[in-house]
Order: C-alpha cells, then structure tokens, then sequence
C-alpha cells in the first residue's frame, strides 16, 4: 500500500455517533449484522457467509471499516474492493448499518471514508471509476450517494424462477455444456473482466468462481474454448430456504438457454426450488429473454451508480 492509502484507511469517522472504530471483525457477527439489514430492507436472497467470508479475506485490494457501541456490538461494516491491474482503475462499495442505527449520520460518515479510500487505492490510475449498487426500492440510499456525487450508469435486472414448475426443453446448442466441475482449471478461469460485473457483484472473476457451485454452474465449450458461462451460488432466503443465486451470466452467448436449462436441471437434482438471477445492463440482450422463457418473473432491480474521473 501507498501513504495516501494507508492514510485514508486509518483516518476514522468521528467518535461523536457514539460508535468506537476499527477495522477487525468476526465473521459471524458480520453475517448477522448483515442478514438483519437485509431482513430491514426486504432484500432475497440473503447474502452468504461463503461470499461474507471472500470480502473479509481479501488483503492485498481491500479496506474494511467496523464502528462499534460501548458494548461493543458490531453497528456498522464497511467495504472499499478494488482491481488489480487486469482492469481500469476500479472500486467497489459496500456499507451496513444496524436498522436501529439509522437516521443518525453514521452512513454519510462511513460514505465519506468509503470514498476517500477508493480515491487513495485508484491514485495510480490515470482513470478511475467508483462504483456501488443499490436496490432499487431503498429511496433514502440512492439519495445519499446521489448528494454524494455518484451518478446512475444502469440497472441489474432480477428475475425470480420456481424451478419445479419450468418444462425445460431448449434445443439443442453446437456448443458442448459440461458443468464446471468437470472442466480443467485453466480453462474455467477464463471468465470476463468486466467493470460492471466487478461493480454488480463486488467480486472478481475468479472470486465467483471460488463460491460457484461446481455441478450447478456450467461452461459452453466451442473447440475446446469458454464461449458462455453461468455461474450458480448457493444461498438462503428469509425463511432459510436453500436457494440458488445466479449473477455471472456471460454475455453474448448464443448457449444461454442451453446453459440455463442446465443449471436449473442440476438444481432440481438437488431439491433446490428457487432461482434469483440478476442480469446486467451488458448481458440484459443475450439472457432476458432465456431467463422468461425458462419461467423467470422480474423482481426489482438494483441501480448501479458511479463516479468517475478525470
């Protein structure tokens, strides 16, 4: 890390909100604070603590803010990922506050961290782009990063599919479709480096592929090439229902409803009934009408936003 960068990560928010700061956490208590803001804000699926657990690993290209109470009960997490050099001068965000905490200031203290962070991490870009997505539904959120500066540059389509009632005949692709847990390491690597992914889902490719499940998650094959993938990561939803999240669609895959009847076959195999999907605005062409005609029904969306300079 640079000196700005290690500057701006070790120059904590105010103590005046009553919250104490540092940047050590456990994994359970950032599971629960998160799955009880989630439960706040109706957000499904749930998070998983497989993906909780990758954002808490990661070293080299990530900062993490926690503020505490007196009793020191984690109140707030924050998040600053950024790319290594395989992309453009990249940042994502993520920030929780505990429900009971809020309307008090804290999010535009842990925003102004957030930010100052990003910049310091990008300063040796010539181009840089912070990015973050929020649910479409959370008003006062999209206002405070708006205030902030942050401008829209999209939307994340979600879609939501009972798999037991999808009749899942699609014709027959030229690619071959083979699960991933039966292609070759340095073949399934090869997944896109796209911005808007990294900011739709704060994961990096081979983080998502980290978290995939290997018999779900299929790649289509064209002369021994990845030409399309679809990712499939295993969660839960508010009633603690095992569901499938799917949020790696390749876009530009003339295989997708062969690879998403795939996946959703496999998932019938293992009891899974619900399926939530989120499609970016660069896959939104190739997938949308795959996901509708496999049973999928829009379920919101998540506005992607963003500063960028110079």
């Amino acid at each position: 890390m640079n000196s700005e960068l290690d500057g701006a990560i070790a120059a904590l928010p105010s103590t005046h909100f009553g919250l104490r700061w540092d940047h050590a956490v456990e994994l359970d208590e950032v599971t629960d604070l998160v799955h009880s803001c989630e439960e706040q804000d109706a957000i499904e699926p749930r998070t998983s603590p497989s993906e909780l657990a990758l954002r808490l690993a990661r070293r080299n290209h990530s900062a993490l803010l926690a503020g505490r109470d007196a009793a020191g009960q984690l109140r707030t997490v924050a998040f600053v990922h950024w790319v290594p050099a395989d992309l453009p001068g990249t940042a994502v965000l993520h920030a929780y506050v505990d429900p009971a905490w809020r309307g008090r200031g804290i999010g535009r203290q842990v925003l102004a961290w957030q930010d100052s962070v990003a910049i310091a991490a990008l300063s040796d870009h010539a181009t840089g782009l912070v990015g973050v997505t929020i649910p479409a539904t959370l008003i006062d959120r999209r206002r405070l990063y708006t205030a902030a500066g942050f401008s829209s540059r999209g939307r994340v389509h979600s879609y939501v599919a009972v798999l037991a009632a999808q009749h899942l005949d699609v014709a027959e692709p030229a690619e071959q479709i083979v699960p991933l847990r039966e292609l070759p390491a340095h073949q399934s690597g090869d997944l896109p480096r796209s911005v808007v992914d990294f900011v739709a889902s704060g994961m990096y490719a081979y983080d998502r592929l980290a978290i995939a499940d290997p018999d779900a998650s299929h790649m289509a094959l064209r002369n021994g090439a990845v030409v399309g993938s679809i990712l499939v990561h295993l969660t839960e939803d508010s009633e603690g229902e095992s569901v499938a999240l799917i949020n790696d669609l390749r876009p530009g895959s003339a295989a997708a409803p062969a690879l998403l009847a795939s996946a959703y076959r496999a998932l019938r195999e293992q009891q899974i009934e619900t399926a939530y999907l989120r499609i970016t605005p660069e896959s939104l062409g190739t997938w949308e009408d795959p996901v509708r005609a496999c049973g999928g029904t829009p379920s919101g969306a998540h506005v992607l936003y963003s500063i960028e300079w110079p």
